[in-house]
């Protein structure tokens, strides 16, 4: 079942007006017609309308908080059932990461590998990390997941490090970390989307200035 908060990366007391402020982002960010080519969009641009369209409507929203309550509740018990501990739950961290750097971005299906880290990035997990204390264990995943990024269509970067901060708490080193290594991304993206662009402008002025000298001369 999927968790409509963390798709808007919202928390679960936020108002109408932070759901529509943060649907309107993502949609932005998310929308298909600016990532042609990239069939993954589609699919969180789906989520991103589907749980918008649950929690901007008061009546859908409260059925659905009471259905999640239920599903979560089943999870930790099967989570408990099965073992769960922060030492699994950094080894499944640690997997991702290493996936990333042995295939790379063309080898990796971004959806499936954005999807895994949202879903070890849930409120739920953040928490549970947190309340175990092992501060220096989640500066370990922060930064493996930085290193990641580059494997990453930037708008998925972006959520991520929005998730990573909330892990990192109090921590503001930490979290300068991760919001400057989302700028590079942030530039990377817009270096290889416009890059070609900027090429052909830079030579047509210069061209143009090559003109205007020998049109004086």
């Amino acid at each position: 079942m999927n968790n409509y908060y963390n798709i808007l990366g919202i928390e679960k007391n936020a108002s109408s007006q932070q759901i529509k402020k943060a649907y309107r982002s993502l949609a932005h960010k998310f929308h298909p017609d600016k990532h042609l080519g990239d069939k993954s969009f589609e699919v969180i641009f789906k989520e991103i309308n589907q749980a918008y369209e649950v929690l901007s409507d008061s009546e859908k929203k409260k059925e659905y908080d009471l259905a999640y309550q239920k599903f979560s509740k089943s999870q930790k018990e099967e989570e408990k059932n099965n073992g769960l501990s922060p030492n699994s739950i950094y080894d499944q961290f640690q997997s991702i990461a290493k996936i990333f750097h042995i295939y790379g971005k063309e080898r990796i299906d971004s959806y499936k590998a954005f999807k895994s880290l949202s879903t070890l990035l849930s409120d739920e997990i953040i928490s549970y990390l947190q309340g175990y204390g092992k501060v220096q264990s989640n500066k370990v995943i922060i930064r493996d997941i930085i290193s990641c990024f580059k494997h990453l269509p930037y708008p998925y970067s972006e959520f991520i490090s929005i998730r990573l901060a909330k892990l990192a708490g109090n921590d503001n080193a930490i979290i300068k970390e991760i919001y400057s290594a989302m700028k590079i991304e942030k530039y990377r993206s817009y270096i290889e989307r416009y890059g070609l662009l900027i090429v052909v402008g830079v030579i047509g002025l210069l061209i143009f200035i090559v003109i205007q000298i020998d049109a004086c001369t």
